[in-house]
């Protein structure tokens, strides 16, 4: 009896270390956050519940990262990176692709159904063009119609010109430079040249997306974490009640 008492309060102290090391990690390295838009559809919807890696080494194209938003850093986004340090990026207009290097990326095509953009619900497939990355979303239009939400914010869906992303060191533009909010962003110490590496970040909801085509790159500082997994998902219906998404949960992130 003393000999299995002594085992088990062994086993009960390895339970007790190995989950007391557990809870340790996760209050350092992960984070846990909710998304409440639609930028990302349909690899991640709105109402998922991420768990997020803080514990950051080298950032990857292709990669879906949790960052502060430039403009305002207390707000923060979830976006994939297309475009790293020294890329130069365009999109062409006609066929909305994008092009790195003036090299086209072979990301995963779906054209999908208009949606209100506060609609929560996934987006309902037309046709698939296939291709080998991460899955991008646009939506299917008639021929010759405009892109209502590209529109609503002034700007073009397409980049005519190449833009070069900066790397550190790089001297900011002046639309930086005028603005004092970017500035300290940007250029904190006033050298007139960029304090970090940028990234060029799109949202996979193409035709849905405040991203980087909008208001620039994204410094390596207010990268902070990478989405590992949907740990819980509701969607609230019209009458304010939520319904857990079942087949959401435990969703992996790429």
């Amino acid at each position: 009896m003393k000999l299995f008492g002594r085992k088990r309060l062994i086993a009960l102290g390895i339970v007790t270390i190995v989950l007391f090391g557990g809870m340790v990690y996760a209050n350092l390295f992960l984070e846990f956050v909710k998304v409440p838009t639609g930028s990302m559809k349909n690899n991640i919807l709105p109402g998922d519940r991420l768990v997020t890696n803080r514990l950051l080494s080298e950032i990857k194209r292709g990669e879906i990262v949790l960052f502060k938003f430039p403009i305002t850093p207390e707000t923060r986004f979830v976006s994939r990176v297309i475009g790293i340090p020294g890329d130069s990026v365009r999109i062409a207009t006609a066929t909305k692709r994008v092009l790195i290097n003036e090299q086209p990326i072979d990301e995963h095509r779906i054209f999908v159904e208009q949606q209100d953009n506060e609609d929560v619900t996934a987006l309902k497939m037309v046709r698939d063009e296939g291709g080998a990355l991460w899955p991008v979303f646009y939506y299917q239009t008639n021929q010759g119609s405009d892109d209502s939400f590209v529109e609503e914010l002034g700007g073009t869906y397409g980049m005519s010109a190449p833009f070069k992303i900066p790397v550190k060191g790089d001297p900011i533009p002046d639309e930086i430079k005028s603005e004092s909010n970017l500035r300290h962003v940007y250029d904190a110490n006033g050298d007139g040249r960029f304090d970090d590496d940028q990234f060029f970040l799109l949202g996979d909801n193409r035709d849905n997306s405040l991203d980087s085509r909008f208001w620039g790159t994204v410094p390596r500082r207010l990268i902070d974490g990478k989405p590992i997994m949907v740990y819980w998902s509701v969607v609230r219906d019209d009458s304010g009640s939520e319904a857990i998404r079942w087949n959401r949960l435990f969703t992996k992130i790429k």
